[in-house]
């Protein structure tokens, strides 16, 4: 059964991957809507194979570029063929999952190759050859019918996502969302030129979070990211309001301030170190001056070499 299994990639390989053999092929399989706006005579194999290695022995697969006839005017220049032979004599329930995992692969490479592409992509066309024990193929052939509930599926198919887009969102809106208005008032804030502005609504945000019983450890993974997103002197002023006008988070913020405050100054003392060794001030006067370990001190004098 290996050798058989073998000779079968062999063989597939060796034909589709023939260009005239390619044209029979295509002529023949295309769906016509689709062969109609092919230029075949453009026929040419793409390089590489998009089955996993423990796959290999079930699956070949061919890829075929083609560009489209000149007179249909889309903005799109080719379509690809993904050619996959089965090699196994059972049947697969879940092909189409496989083959759409494949597209996707194919296009990813299109958009790394032609990046300007990525808004006008080519179709790729699936073609699949079975020759299995089952007669004929009892399976689904698209992926919709595989759904419990395909009326739901065709509501959102794969691709399409639904959009929470923050930067159209009214605040107001966001303060209504209960638990979720501080994930969505610190996301939305990180982005603001003029942070300040934006410290009443971050307050009023701590006080929808407190009114809600909002987990603690969720309050601290809100102050954590606004302290990397933002540089101290913004910070500062922010969690000096915080600790007057809702205090019952006032411990959370003195954590992160007095954490801040630290590594403010230990990059003073970096950058003072720095032009202290670069004006060659002895070391032992630079870890005085500036309370850095010795081993920090020769860290930083190597970097300067």
């Amino acid at each position: 059964m290996k050798d058989l299994l073998n000779k079968h990639d062999e063989i597939a390989r060796k034909f589709l991957s023939n260009v005239d053999v390619a044209y029979d092929f295509l002529s023949i399989y295309l769906p016509k809507e689709i062969l109609q706006i092919c230029d075949l005579s453009s026929i040419s194999i793409e390089s590489g194979s998009y089955v996993e290695h423990n796959l290999k022995k079930r699956y070949s697969d061919v890829v075929y570029r083609i560009d489209l006839c000149s007179q249909v005017g889309q903005q799109c220049r080719c379509i690809y063929i993904y050619t996959l032979v089965e090699h196994q004599s059972t049947a697969r329930k879940i092909m189409p999952i496989t083959i759409a995992h494949y597209c996707l692969n194919i296009l990813q490479t299109h958009v790394d190759k032609f990046p300007e592409d990525v808004l006008s992509l080519p179709i790729v066309v699936p073609l699949v050859f079975y020759n299995g024990e089952d007669s004929p193929y009892p399976y689904p052939c698209d992926i919709a019918s595989m759904f419990a509930d395909k009326e739901l599926y065709q509501k959102m198919p794969l691709g399409s996502f639904g959009l929470i887009d923050l930067t159209i969102k009214d605040d107001d809106e966001l303060l209504q969302h209960k638990k979720l208005a501080l994930l969505e008032i610190a996301l939305k804030s990180s982005r603001q030129r003029d942070f300040s502005n934006r410290f009443d609504l971050l307050i009023r945000a701590l006080t929808v979070a407190h009114i809600e019983n909002t987990n603690t450890g969720l309050v601290d993974g809100f102050i954590s990211y606004l302290a990397n997103a933002k540089e101290l002197s913004e910070l500062l002023p922010l969690f000096n309001r915080i600790q007057k006008e809702v205090p019952f988070y006032g411990e959370n913020v003195m954590t992160y301030a007095e954490a801040l405050e630290q590594k403010g100054r230990q990059e003073a003392e970096k950058e003072m170190a720095q032009q202290l060794l670069k004006s060659g001030v002895d070391l032992k006067i630079v870890e005085n001056v500036t309370h850095l370990t010795k081993a920090q001190i020769e860290e930083l004098k190597k970097s300067l070499h």
